[in-house]
């Protein structure tokens, strides 16, 4: 038999249970802005925010909402008993941003009073080492070479200069 509770029905949980606590400032966060430079030759790159409950109370996380799309924030669990220390890492997918790139993560706490933290992450991005620039163009045997659109392979050029430059390293 599965067990379903709503967000309400955990709050009231929580109000009933003595030395269950939720207010953000029991949590110390000692950096809530990081700065990283990303590796353009990798897909992601990874922040850690640290923190601690300094409180004698436990301190529940009920959320963490990124800024963007590309930012997915990672806990271990969302109760954190008094005195105990954890961290949020932050997934930065670099997709084809480059840059500097300012994004946020809302932290919310079950209990409804308190301030959420927001933590800031800002990913320089420098260029990627290959720029594609193309200069001239071969059609295939038989392929149309009239005007309108047409379609090029980007992922398999970018595969190909990858296990060329893979091979140069090794040399």
């Amino acid at each position: 038999m599965k067990i379903k509770t709503t967000g309400a029905a955990l709050v009231l949980l929580l109000a009933l249970l003595p030395g269950i606590g939720m207010s953000a400032d029991k949590l110390t966060w000692p950096a809530t802005d990081l700065t990283i430079k990303a590796d353009p030759k990798k897909p992601t790159t990874e922040a850690v925010f640290s923190f601690k409950n300094k409180s004698n109370q436990a301190v529940i996380i009920i959320s963490t909402m990124p800024s963007c799309d590309c930012v997915q924030p990672v806990l271990a669990k969302e109760m954190f008993a008094p005195g105990e220390v954890g961290e949020l890492r932050a997934v930065f997918t670099l997709g084809a941003l480059t840059g500097r790139q300012e994004k946020t993560i809302t932290v919310s706490y079950s209990d409804e009073a308190a301030a959420p933290t927001v933590l800031r992450l800002t990913v320089d991005i420098p260029e990627a080492p290959v720029r594609l620039s193309v200069s001239s163009v071969v059609w295939p045997q038989g392929f149309s070479k009239g005007t309108g659109r047409k379609r090029v392979d980007i992922e398999r050029l970018v595969c190909s200069l990858r296990s060329h430059a893979m091979c140069a390293n090794q040399n």
